[in-house]
């Protein structure tokens, strides 16, 4: 859960401008670095990739089990591709 923290920040910093409590003075810039490769969009969190395009960040480990499971049990492009393949087909369709 420690990666939800680190969006949490992110989230915060871009939503309401300010940190989360308990933030240390050393980790506020590393946070507004950080919130420069990612938006907000009604609510919800995106990454900017290399390309700008959006790639909405998955935080909850049941639905990053879910889309694993479909992208990859999918009986059409699905099964074993390797993973570069699995990556890109779930960056496409989430």
């Amino acid at each position: 859960m420690a990666e939800w923290k680190e969006h949490e920040c992110v989230f915060t910093y871009l939503t309401k401008k300010t940190y989360g409590e308990g933030t240390t003075k050393a980790e506020k810039p590393r946070i507004r670095e950080k919130a420069q490769s990612f938006v907000v969009q009604e609510g919800v969190l995106y990454h900017k990739n290399h390309n700008n395009a959006l790639c909405r960040v998955i935080v909850n480990d049941d639905e990053k089990q879910r889309i694993l499971t479909s992208v990859h049990a999918d009986a059409i492009g699905g099964a074993h591709y390797g993973q570069n393949a699995t990556i890109k087909k779930i960056t496409d369709r989430f």
